[in-house]
């Protein structure tokens, strides 16, 4: 699911998006946020498993369409884009 685009995107040194830590400490919601374009863009991507419920996908569908972004690290809202979002060499990566 896209993010619009007034939501802060990962900062240099950050592990985890800040939509991705206020959905988790606000609302008890733990998906995962990813970069997209150039991590100019994110999503939030979901997966539909036996043990989630339909009112489960209502309620981060809703506390999406209702949530006010986080406040961007950056100074001007916006990051600088990167070729690819996160790079091998990130701690997310075992290989790299």
């Amino acid at each position: 699911i896209p993010l619009p685009d007034h939501f802060p995107v990962l900062a240099p040194g950050q592990l985890i998006p800040p939509v991705q830590e206020q959905l988790f400490q606000e609302y008890a919601i733990e998906v995962p946020v990813i970069p997209w374009q150039g991590n100019l863009k994110q999503m939030v991507r979901i997966s539909a498993q036996i043990y989630n419920t339909p009112d489960q996908y209502q309620y981060l569908a809703s506390t999406l369409q209702n949530l006010d972004p986080p406040k961007s690290p950056y100074p001007n809202g916006k990051a600088k884009p990167t070729k690819g979002g996160l790079k091998s060499s990130s701690p997310l990566f075992k290989g790299g």
